[in-house]
């Protein structure tokens, strides 16, 4: 079994806007398992304002 992770950055086509701020892009976090020919996906996005961290995961 193999696991794999990448922080990638994706572009958002509108600015997303709660109490916290704005946001033109979200980070995230995205995890590959594979165990033979099968694949499995997850991810996870950063939440600044709550202090999560990409990295730390």
């Amino acid at each position: 079994m193999v696991l794999s992770w990448q922080i990638v950055r994706f572009q958002l086509k509108e600015t997303f806007a709660n109490a916290y701020g704005n946001y033109t892009y979200r980070e995230a976090l995205i995890i590959t398992l594979q165990k033979n020919e099968s694949k499995g996906y997850g991810e996870c996005t950063s939440i600044d304002y709550y202090n999560i961290s990409l990295v730390d995961f």
